[in-house]
């Protein structure tokens, strides 16, 4: 494990997104328009007709995933949250159609009715992703590439 310290709160950014918006696409338009390049998103509600998880199968390296679809299906998004590093989100979720609920890492999703998300900015410290292995990446800072 590695801590961060030094982090503060920058601009926070609302975000309401349509029927038919893609969310992964909206929140990479605004991250590039308001040029945050670290955070995290604070709070996510809303419903999708269409999305694309990734869940691990396995506990041993390399990693095995699977990548449940929903097409045409109504399903309630309960959380949305995740980090951005370097300007790129990675974003989990947690939805729910009439039978369970499931959640995992966030490959694409389209917007049912309408979503709500909080994008909290922070500034002071600079974050990218470095690959650990097959599938796998972590935050670090900058300087320590």
């Amino acid at each position: 494990m590695k801590y961060y310290e030094g982090a503060s709160p920058g601009r926070t950014i609302v975000l309401r997104f349509d029927k038919g918006d893609y969310i992964i696409e909206g929140i990479r338009q605004v991250l590039r328009e308001a040029e945050i390049k670290n955070g995290y998103i604070a709070s996510g509600i809303g419903s999708f007709d269409n999305c694309r998880l990734k869940i691990p199968l396995t506990t041993e390296l390399p990693p095995k995933f699977t990548y449940p679809e929903f097409n045409d299906t109504p399903l309630e998004v309960v959380a949305v949250q995740g980090f951005i590093a370097d300007g790129q989100p990675h974003i989990h979720v947690v939805v729910s159609d009439h039978k369970k609920c499931l959640a995992g890492h966030l490959e694409e999703a389209r917007i049912l009715y309408v979503g709500e998300i909080v994008i909290q900015e922070l500034v002071g410290l600079d974050f990218t992703r470095e690959a650990t292995g097959p599938y796998l990446e972590r935050i670090v800072l900058k300087e320590e590439e």
